[in-house]
């Protein structure tokens, strides 16, 4: 993801939901986001500087590895390819990062490598 903002120390705790096909949003989004079943497995992202000059607009940073996460959800029965997956953050500190709607160069994406 790329940066926006931020500065001081921050710890995310990022999941997913435990669902085969996530649904889209609506309505009360934070009432959805607490009813949502998560995944058991997680993991933490902590920046242990806590320097501003860790987190400067436009850079890109990537995240601790979510396969983990992944495998949980596409594991269950009802999981086919195309198929959607909400993640969750949650923490402490103050980061913004760009959304795909405000640039699509710095958003966050999913990188998926396969081994054969």
């Amino acid at each position: 993801m790329g940066a926006k903002e931020g500065e001081g120390k921050a710890w995310i705790q990022i999941n997913a939901e435990l669902a085969p096909n996530s649904m889209e949003f609506s309505g009360n989004l934070s009432r959805e986001i607490s009813v949502r079943q998560k995944t058991k497995n997680y993991v933490e992202w902590t920046e242990f500087d806590g320097d501003l000059e860790g987190w400067e607009k436009r850079e890109i940073w990537i995240s601790p590895d979510l396969k983990d996460i992944v495998k949980e959800v596409v594991s269950q029965q009802g999981w086919e390819h195309n198929n959607s997956i909400t993640f969750f953050l949650k923490g402490t500190g103050n980061r913004e990062v760009y959304s795909f709607d405000q640039d699509r160069c710095v958003a966050p994406s999913l990188v998926i490598e396969m081994e054969c």
